[in-house]
């Protein structure tokens, strides 16, 4: 037997989870027009030591062009704006 397709339901749950931590934060996943712009508006509002936190966790591993890629170098953007990485 063939595995049913999950892949909208995993996008449901990510934009689900999306949509949750801009409610948290005061923002709407609508007013950004790039991926981007939207991890940098949910980064700004973390502090270092939590985005040194995730950085950590997730290692040079998910630096590549996808969208976890995108994310991390937005973590570490606002890290070095903060006063860089962690030694």
């Amino acid at each position: 037997m063939q595995a049913t397709n999950t892949a909208p339901d995993d996008y449901r749950l990510f934009l689900s989870t999306v949509d949750e931590v801009c409610t948290k934060l005061g923002l709407n996943r609508n007013d950004f027009s790039t991926p981007e712009e939207l991890f940098q508006a949910v980064f700004e509002r973390l502090s270092v030591k939590t985005l040194r936190q995730l950085d950590e966790m997730m290692g040079d591993d998910h630096m590549k062009d996808d969208l976890l890629g995108t994310m991390h170098r937005a973590v570490r953007d606002r890290i070095q704006a903060k006063g860089g990485l962690a030694a």
